[in-house]
This record gives C-alpha cells, sequence and structure tokens, in this order.
C-alpha cells in the first residue's frame, strides 16, 4: 500500500511533540486535508463486478465531499453498467453516493472506513426488466461494500519507530469540512 508521504511526515513531525507533552497531558491536533483525502480515494477505483453473466459494472471516479453529513466522508462515484455479450443490454451510466465514518485501529495504526451506507443511486435502467435493475443496484451496493467497508484508508508506516510511538496516542479521528483532524493526546 502506498504511504502518503505528506500524512507521514506530519504523523511523525507530531509524535516527537506529543512524547515532549504527554507529561503536561496536552493534545495536539493534526490535519489531513481534503487533497491528500481525495488523492487516496482515487486509487481504490476503478473496480469492476459482472452481474448475472450479461453486464458488467464498473465504479471510477470518486469525488469526495466533506462537511455534508456530521463526521462522515460523503463520496460520489460514477457507475458504467456495460454489455458482457452483444446486443444483450444497452451501455448505461450514472451516477453513486455513499457515506463512510472512518475509524483508527491504534494496535495496528491503520486508518480504515467503516459504516459504508449508500445513500443514492441514479442510473438510468428503464431499458431493463425491473428484475435485472434491482439486481444492478444492489450489486452496485454490494460492490461499494465489499470494496470499502473496513478497508485501509491509510496504514502508519510498521516499521518506522516513531510512527510505532505515534499511533498510541491517536485518541480520536473527526471528519471535518476541510479534512480529517486526528487528535493526540497522553492521558
Amino acid at each position: 500500500m502506498k504511504v502518503d508521504k505528506y500524512v507521514h511526515e506530519k504523523v511523525l513531525s507530531f509524535s516527537l511533540l506529543i512524547l515532549i507533552l504527554c507529561s503536561c497531558g496536552r493534545t495536539v491536533n493534526i490535519k489531513i486535508p481534503e487533497n491528500e483525502i481525495r488523492d487516496d480515494l482515487q486509487q481504490k477505483f476503478p473496480e469492476s463486478q459482472t452481474y448475472g453473466g450479461i453486464a458488467q459494472v464498473t465504479l471510477q471516479n470518486p469525488s469526495l465531499m466533506l462537511g455534508r453529513s456530521k463526521n462522515l466522508l460523503t463520496i460520489g462515484i460514477d457507475a458504467v453498467i456495460t454489455p458482457r455479450e452483444l446486443g444483450v443490454i444497452e451501455i448505461s451510466s450514472g451516477r453513486v453516493v455513499f457515506s463512510s465514518s472512518l475509524d483508527f485501529d491504534n494496535r495496528t495504526g491503520r486508518f480504515f472506513f467503516s459504516d459504508v451506507e449508500v445513500d443514492s443511486i441514479i442510473i438510468d435502467l428503464s431499458t431493463l426488466e425491473s428484475r435485472i435493475q434491482r439486481g444492478i443496484r444492489e450489486l452496485i451496493r454490494e460492490l461499494l461494500r465489499s470494496n470499502l467497508e473496513n478497508s485501509t484508508f491509510y496504514i502508519l508506516e510498521p516499521s518506522d519507530v516513531r510512527t510505532s510511538i505515534a499511533k498510541l496516542f491517536i485518541r480520536n479521528v473527526t471528519i471535518e469540512d476541510d479534512g480529517i483532524l486526528v487528535t493526540m493526546s497522553y492521558n
């Protein structure tokens, strides 16, 4: 997994500061900016899966929307449906919007997506039977859940002593309008 250098350097810089401040019980916040979050999200897509041997659903081009929901990442993504066999269905496309919280595991140093929920699926499937429409929509929901739920968004470098120490001090991860706020403290 690619370790984002900006996030890595921020965590490293503040880990030493935390060690100094730990005897005082102080709190330090690190902000991971929106553009870094967006870059990491881009690496998770495109993702494709076949439905019933007749259609392939591809999710691609994610866009991040911070601040729409309290403490949630809201992500829009293009969904493209293509025929698996010539003449079976026409190409369809649309947009899917989903939300996810972000959690941290102090033991592994891993930031991960949790509670992934599909908010809306806007795809014109009117040329298909209603049974196939429902199946494709459910496939999209499942594709998002399986691709993102509990998947790693970022991981602190386990071989680096400074990040190994820093992960012990991370207490909270909050999603804000302009980025992700990581709160570190000793208590």
